[in-house]
Parts: C-alpha cells; sequence; structure tokens
C-alpha cells in the first residue's frame, strides 16, 4: 500500500517537471520568436507601405506643404469654430 503512494508521487513529479518544461518552453517561443518576427513584420510594412520614400522624405514634403500654404511668418492654422455650449458646460 505505502508502494502505490510512493509510485502516485514519484509520477505527480514527473508531470509536474514536464508541465513547468513545457511552460518554460512557450515562453521561450513566444518572446525569442514570435515577438520578434511580429515586431519585423511590422517594420517591413510601414517601410514598403510608404513606396520610393523614406519617412525623412515624407517629412520634407510635409514641411514644403505647410510653407506653401502659409504666408511668410505666419502659421496654417484655420479659424477654430466657436464652442459649443451644453448645460453642463461652465459660463
Amino acid at each position: 500500500m505505502g508502494n502505490n503512494r510512493l509510485n502516485s508521487l514519484k509520477g505527480r513529479a514527473v508531470l509536474y517537471r514536464i508541465a513547468g518544461l513545457l511552460r518554460w518552453l512557450i515562453w521561450g517561443v513566444k518572446y525569442a520568436i514570435i515577438w520578434p518576427l511580429a515586431t519585423t513584420a511590422i517594420v517591413v510594412i510601414l517601410l514598403f507601405r510608404t513606396g520610393d520614400t523614406t519617412p525623412g522624405q515624407q517629412m520634407a514634403q510635409e514641411i514644403g506643404r505647410v510653407r506653401a500654404m502659409a504666408p511668410s511668418g505666419m502659421f496654417p492654422v484655420r479659424d477654430c469654430p466657436d464652442p459649443v455650449f451644453t448645460v453642463s458646460s461652465p459660463v
């Protein structure tokens, strides 16, 4: 009777070790393979989405558009609409 209990405890210890090993294996695959691949995929998508332009070129184009839109020394800000007051708005 005592021998069966000892074998049961050994079996549980083995299962515990296997579960721990499996948990570490899943963690390793997740952080060593999946996350780096996902990050690389996002970077590649963002780089190829822009076509032949680089982020610096896009920034320079946007600065050029803003400079063309506003006169010298002025800011390209449109008129703000009047605020909409509600019953709960403080006056």
